[in-house]
């Protein structure tokens, strides 16, 4: 039911249900004191003569499917479920009009979202006005909390020092969330809370790395957050002996010439390589040239770094869509492919001796990953790879799969069981590989 008073120009809404992208909202507005602290403004819109009161939004169902400029990369939504901060509570719009006030609480799902903000051009970069969507963001007046649920990824491309660092986290929904207030428009904005990672995979070099641990604590001293992380790969020598390689986050501060594992987000940032085999050295130099990317051999990997960027820049914009569509259409949480068919191209030559189909060479690493919550606490995690059998472990030199099955519970906030089955085909021995382990995060 939808009513105007006209003593006070109040559109007064009363349980009335609204469509937002297809999904249903519950809108209330409100004329006076509503339950919740603080005493705030009507939101009158002159321009309109109309006055709306205080307006109580709830998410009914489906939650709302958005796109926010700078928060996600252009074409990209996630799904946005508003409530109120307290259980009599809704989410709250109030005046006044310059700034309205925001107050409630997000939950953010399925979404993929990126910090800091991407830049959006401004009105004489781009002889446009902002868009209306825009404005209306960073004139709010934010009280706001935002709880990740499920599947929801931190993704970043940051400079490294021969290629681009792709990150992919998977947000802990246990213990991340953030607080935002102030108004972006006059810089009083901040964040506050904490948000950590122990799942995802970064892209480096030619290497996918997996995440051990990765976190951003916000505080309201300043808009970029204290950040750390390091991520895991496992690489096989030519003699079977399996090592680990390190890709940990640093920050440099300027004043003292000095990095830290732990610091505040700047343009001086960067990742170092470290490992846990001594026989390859320990600085980074001697790690980069044990991996193939000595000085001597620079000059030769340079097309497979510009291969692997191609790969990364044309053929990931192309398959995200796809990706999305089967996710909603399979029920799954997580639907990825990953290719190498630039950089497969660029090696075909050195395997023309290869007794293989050339249609196979051309897909070699190609990866179907595939992920599903069973529950909040409960994930199945599969990724199948194509093999060709080219690696110097493998014995045999046709086409196989290699499988792996990671079951994950979350025990606690900071305590996590991880199961992992692997399965690679074209090993003679010990083609099956069982992993057991727990994961503790430590607060200091």
């Amino acid at each position: 039911e939808v009513t105007l008073e006209a003593e006070n120009q109040f559109l007064h809404f009363r349980d009335f249900t609204a469509k937002i992208n297809g999904s249903p909202v519950q809108i209330a507005t409100y004329w006076g004191k509503v339950p919740a602290p603080g005493s705030w403004d009507p939101l009158f819109i002159q321009s309109w003569g109309l006055n709306f009161g205080i307006i109580g939004i709830e998410s009914i169902g489906k939650d709302v499917r958005l796109h926010i400029p700078g928060l996600m990369k252009p074409h990209e939504e996630g799904c946005f479920g508003f409530k109120g901060r307290a259980p009599q509570e809704k989410f709250y719009i109030a005046g006044p009009a310059e700034n309205p006030v925001v107050r409630g609480r997000i939950y953010l799902h399925d979404a993929r979202i990126t910090y800091p903000f991407l830049k959006v051009k401004t009105a004489a970069e781009s002889s446009k006005k902002p868009s209306t969507i825009e404005s209306i963001l960073t004139s709010l007046n934010w009280d706001v909390e935002v709880i990740p649920e499920k599947n929801v990824h931190y993704v970043k491309r940051i400079p490294g020092l021969l290629d681009n660092v792709l990150v992919n986290l998977a947000i802990d929904t246990q213990v991340s969330r953030l607080k935002f207030s102030g108004i972006v428009a006059d810089n009083s904005f901040r964040i506050e809370g904490t948000i950590e990672s122990t799942r995802g995979n970064i892209e480096y070099l030619d290497l996918d790395f997996s995440v051990e641990k990765f976190g951003a604590e916000f505080d309201r001293s300043d808009i970029y957050p204290v950040v750390y992380g390091r991520a895991r790969t496992t690489i096989t020598d030519s003699t079977g002996f399996p090592y680990n390689i390190f890709l940990t986050l640093y920050t440099y501060d300027k004043r003292t010439h000095e990095e830290y594992e732990r610091g505040r987000w700047g343009e001086d940032m960067r990742f170092r390589l470290s490992s846990d085999n001594p026989n390859i050295g320990s600085n980074e130099g001697q790690i980069l040239a044990a991996l193939g990317y000595s000085i001597e051999s620079l000059r030769n990997r340079t097309a497979d770094l510009l291969a692997t960027s191609t790969d990364n820049l044309l053929f990931r914009p192309l398959f995200r869509p796809l990706e999305r569509r089967l996710e909603r259409k399979l029920g799954l949480d997580v639907i990825r492919v990953r290719s190498r068919f630039a950089r497969n191209l660029l090696d075909w030559k050195h395997y023309s001796d290869i007794q293989l189909d050339p249609r196979y060479l051309i897909f070699r690493k190609t990866e179907v990953i595939l992920g599903k919550y069973l529950s909040n606490n409960l994930y199945l995690l599969y990724s199948g790879q194509l093999e060709a059998g080219l690696d110097p472990r493998y014995q045999e030199k046709g086409i196989g799969l290699k499988h792996t099955f990671d079951l994950e519970y979350r025990i606690s906030p900071t305590l996590l069981l991880q199961v992992q089955y692997n399965y690679d085909s074209l090993l003679l021995l010990q083609k099956e590989d069982t992993r057991i382990q727990i994961r503790h995060s430590f607060v200091f």
